[in-house]
């Protein structure tokens, strides 16, 4: 009786043997987890017209708008690319001062400013100007620093005074007059009707002293409630 034959032919054997190793090595192809590499410095900020209006992040190598920020003294310097970011690829060149753009100095806030649409503002110094001084509608001779001052009543109300840093408020009644001597000046004479009424003060210079006339009136224009005698002699009234 004949044997079975179970020899393999050779080429048989190495094509499953092939075959299995092309299995084997699929999986571990599929296996192996992607790293995907983000470049913290995209060529976009060192592109037109991001060169010259686009801040570079830290660590990023100074575009054209940076390096001129920097020279002014706006921001701080951006420190070199380290070794990792440029394998990852850093782009853009540095550019010679000849190709910068020429600023123009921005008149209202007295620095120059890179661009419109750098985000960066400072606030605008506006100059105070000073008040206004008061008109003045007499003069008086003062004696030694000091002047004499009469005031005159002539309404028929009660009118209360005082003299600024001399005396405590007073009370003139009406149709009279009071006497005040020896103000030194700078001084500030202050009146006001008890009953709410409006005065008109009128000033007349005499020999040695200055009379105040104070009579009533409708005309909330001419209304007038402080009289300021300077050093030189000039009266104004507020």
């Amino acid at each position: 009786m004949n044997k079975p034959n179970h020899r393999l032919h050779p080429n048989l054997v190495g094509g499953v043997c092939s075959a299995l190793l092309v299995v084997a090595t699929v999986p571990v192809a599929l296996a192996q987890p992607s790293v995907s590499k983000i470049n913290p410095c995209p060529s976009i900020f060192y592109e037109e017209p991001h060169n010259h209006q686009v801040i570079v992040p830290q660590g990023c190598r100074p575009n054209a708008l940076t390096r001129r920020l920097v020279a002014q003294g706006l921001i701080v310097d951006r420190s070199n690319p380290t070794p990792d970011m440029v394998k990852l690829g850093v782009g853009g060149d540095d550019l010679p001062d000849s190709q910068l753009p020429k600023l123009q100095p921005n008149q209202n806030m007295g620095s120059a400013s890179p661009s419109q649409s750098y985000p960066m503002s400072f606030p605008q110094q506006y100059a105070v100007l000073p008040p206004p001084l008061p008109k003045v509608v007499a003069t008086v001779v003062p004696q030694n620093g000091k002047v004499n001052v009469r005031l005159v009543n002539q309404t028929g109300a009660v009118i209360t005074y005082q003299v600024i840093g001399n005396t405590k408020p007073r009370s003139l009644p009406g149709k009279s007059y009071v006497m005040l001597q020896g103000l030194p000046t700078p001084v500030n004479v202050t009146f006001r009707r008890q009953d709410g009424g409006l005065l008109r003060a009128t000033p007349v210079p005499q020999a040695g002293m200055l009379d105040v006339s104070l009579d009533a009136t409708r005309d909330l224009g001419t209304d007038k409630s402080t009289m300021s005698i300077q050093p030189n002699g000039n009266v104004s009234f507020n």
